[in-house]
């Protein structure tokens, strides 16, 4: 069985320097690589400081999901960002 996963990037009004991403659906291993690609430009970009993950309504993360985000933190923090969760 396949699972879906959809992100929504948007600016947080009035804060240019955070960005939400919104997850919907699930987030396993088939999914890490776009997630890669999605999320590796704000360790990049200057002008994006916070990062909030909005995990509202993401259904189920596996393991390897888990641990994909815990790189991305820590590549987050080593950039001299910051990473938030939400539900």
């Amino acid at each position: 069985m396949s699972s879906s996963l959809s992100t929504e990037l948007r600016n947080a009004a009035g804060f240019p320097s955070v960005q939400i991403v919104a997850f919907q659906g699930e987030i396993d291993e088939t999914h890490i690589p776009d997630l890669e690609r999605v999320l590796g430009k704000f360790e990049a970009d200057k002008k994006v400081v916070h990062v909030i993950f909005d995990f509202h309504d993401l259904a189920f993360i596996n393991s390897k999901g888990i641990g994909f985000i815990a790189s991305f933190y820590a590549s987050m923090t080593q950039s001299g960002k910051k990473l938030y969760f939400a539900a």
